[in-house]
């Protein structure tokens, strides 16, 4: 199975800013005065913050007395590479996982509060509005570069999309008003940006990259803190695992040495880019690994599927499912579920040591310590 990691490559954050923060931040570094009056410096780069901005407009706002007063208001904003701030491989992309986003979160805090001297309050890195999220899928793949043949010769783009197609030799992009889409080869890339200096250290690294900017990435995580919810980073990566959907369907390919189409069944298939994501993100498995509830775009709700032990006699597994608005309520659906099953076999008189098998592996599964410890108690009580 390929290796996957989601992750966020470069992110850019604001903050409104004091006219004396300001004034500071200006002295203080070699920065440009862009066309619009924005202040752009680089001071910074190699401690990961790419870019450093500071924007100026003017607003009227009531007084006392009701007149209409011109204020000046600032705003800083921050492009960050975010495995270079917390020194890790740059060219790779920072896990989206609590471990890591705490992490990020904390050294954004320190940088903003000790190196930009900021206030206390707007050094609250936690509270930083989300502008722009390069969110990623990094997949270790075999030739990664055929591979993007395949995926451009079945590309789908759908009319509701609005999006407009840019492919090149060694990658494919989608563009529309609210974000673009990328899909390439990472060592391909480095090596034509360095010619100079080529490297193999990333042979086998597919993205597949998605741009959310503005108000399309604020109506999943508005600030940096957001980030730090389970329920937003498994809804952010449903959404893009949606769209690799939208864009491919559910399509295998034969061998690249016998044909050049695709196909959904045949023996010495390449798995499809869908494929190979639900095999590492499953919705639906049985028995041996426990399903995580997946977020139905459509009806805005978490949802799940999944084969339970069978009962004694029976032919098949149980069959169940559970829906709910948040990630949370989803998995206490399932948990009620399985509970009722365990009930209506002890009272049958029929064995429960499948169904307690399939509560321990949903066990693993669970994020909430709440119902992790009321599904452990649980457990507990039937042993």
């Amino acid at each position: 199975m390929s290796k996957i990691i989601l992750g966020i490559h470069t992110a850019v954050f604001s903050h409104k800013i004091s006219q004396s923060e300001a004034s500071i931040l200006k002295r203080s570094t070699k920065g440009v005065y862009a066309d619009d009056g924005t202040y752009v410096c680089k001071d910074y780069f190699n401690q990961g913050i790419e870019e450093l901005r500071i924007k100026e407009s003017k607003r009227k706002y009531p007084n006392a007395q009701g007149e209409n007063v011109l204020h000046r208001e600032y705003r800083l904003i921050l492009r960050i590479n975010l495995n270079l701030l917390l020194g890790d491989d740059k060219n790779r992309i920072c896990e989206l996982k609590g471990s890591k986003v705490r992490q990020f979160i904390n050294k954004m805090s320190n940088i903003l509060n000790n190196m930009l001297k900021l206030s206390r309050y707007n050094a609250d890195f936690h509270t930083w509005q989300a502008d722009r999220i390069d969110l990623a899928f990094d997949i270790d793949i075999n030739d990664p570069i055929q591979y993007l043949q395949l995926l451009k010769s079945s590309l789908n783009n759908p009319p509701k999309k609005k999006l407009t197609i840019k492919p090149t030799d060694h990658s494919i992009r989608l563009c529309n008003n609210s974000y673009t889409f990328n899909c390439y080869s990472k060592q391909q890339q480095i090596n034509d940006l360095h010619p100079e200096n080529p490297t193999s250290e990333y042979a086998n690294l597919l993205r597949i990259e998605k741009q959310c900017n503005g108000p399309f990435i604020r109506k999943r995580a508005k600030n940096a803190g957001d980030l730090l919810n389970t329920e937003i980073i498994i809804k952010l990566r449903e959404g893009l695992q949606g769209d690799v959907r939208d864009f491919w369907g559910h399509i295998d390919y034969y061998d690249l040495q016998q044909n050049n189409f695709y196909s959904t069944s045949n023996n010495g298939h390449i798995d499809g880019i869908c494929s190979i994501l639900d095999a590492h993100y499953a919705s639906k498995k049985t028995y041996h690994s426990f399903p995580r509830p997946h977020y139905d775009r459509k009806n805005d709700r978490y949802k799940v599927t999944l084969t339970l032990h069978k009962e004694l006699g029976a032919t098949r597994g149980i069959p169940a499912s559970g829906s709910g608005k948040t990630f949370l309520d989803c998995q206490r659906k399932i948990f009620e579920v399985i509970k009722r099953h365990i009930l209506d076999n002890e009272s049958h008189g029929l064995a429960t040591g499948g169904l307690l098998d399939d509560l321990s592996r949903f066990l693993n599964t669970i994020d909430s310590p709440e119902l992790k410890r009321e599904v452990a108690q649980y457990i507990d009580s039937l042993r």
